[in-house]
């Protein structure tokens, strides 16, 4: 399970370091300081230390809801991705959701 969490994360933060992007919304970067998913990224940490912590079904499923949701708002910035680095992110975000459906409560 911990091999699980650790792939999640590095998935994560790879997502995390894409180019920033030119549309309106998405006039901001993705590193550097920039806060475009801080609180998704804090919701997935704080769920995955409770879930790692204390293993229950609870923490599993509450866990599977935090990174659902980062799963989600990263894909409403798909349209801020370049040309060129679409292909790298419609890979990384189908490696999120293979390991989220590994992910079983």
């Amino acid at each position: 399970m911990r091999d699980l969490i650790v792939k999640l994360f590095v998935i994560v933060y790879l997502i995390f370091l894409l180019p920033s992007c030119a549309a309106d919304r998405c006039n901001q970067t993705f590193f550097g300081g920039s806060t475009i998913f801080n609180d998704e990224i804090a919701d997935v940490n704080e769920a995955a230390v409770a879930f790692n912590e204390d293993p229950s079904t609870e923490n599993c499923n509450t866990y599977r809801d935090r990174v659902r949701d980062y799963i989600d708002e990263l894909k409403s910035f798909r349209e801020c991705v370049t040309d060129q680095d679409l292909a790298s992110f419609d890979t990384q975000i189908e490696g999120l959701e293979g390991q989220f459906d590994l992910l079983n409560c």
